[in-house]
């Protein structure tokens, strides 16, 4: 009965250590070796590409390379971002270098720097989650992540899964 148990704990605990990986990633905004958050001049929808090939979804982290005394990150509605407007009351605000967002909805989100001609000059980026049709209206969101190859997977998947394999085989041996 014991060895039961423990098998049926072990198996439990892998399976949700399993379920894990499939959660929230960490995404650098333009990607590891991209230029950062900065003026994007000469090719004006850099992060928009960038940010199409990647899949993003509920609880992923985007974190923005940039200086606080240059750049900000706020999340704006889609009128804000195509006008390059600077709202008062932005959906998210992020005045840290090298800050981050948690995207917390699904839908399309909207990302421009505050700073005067920063938006016009490239510094923008719209944003949809997985299983999120692309006319979805924006949503609040205080960060985002994308599952490209700039993605970061957290080493608790790891170690949980390790844990659980542990279990198993000790839950096996104890007969």
């Amino acid at each position: 009965m014991a060895f039961r148990q423990s098998a049926i704990f072990a198996v439990l605990f892998l399976a949700v250590s399993l379920h894990q990986d499939t959660e929230a990633a960490t995404h650098i905004v333009g990607g590891a070796s991209g230029p950062g958050w900065t003026f994007q001049a000469t090719d004006l929808t850099f992060y928009d590409t960038w940010a199409s090939k990647g899949t993003f979804a509920v609880g992923d982290v985007l974190v923005f390379n940039y200086n606080s005394t240059e750049h900000n990150v706020l999340e704006v509605t889609a009128g804000d971002l195509s006008a390059c407007t600077v709202p008062a009351n932005a959906i998210a605000t992020n005045n840290t270098s090298n800050g981050s967002l948690t995207i917390s909805t699904a839908g399309t989100h909207y990302y421009i720097c505050g700073f005067p001609l920063h938006c016009v000059n490239g510094m923008k980026m719209t944003l949809t989650t997985a299983g999120s049709s692309a006319a979805s209206p924006p949503a609040p969101a205080n960060s985002t992540s994308n599952k490209s190859d700039a993605s970061i997977k957290s080493p608790l998947f790891t170690f949980n899964a390790l844990v659980g394999i542990i279990l198993a085989v000790l839950s096996i041996t104890n007969l």
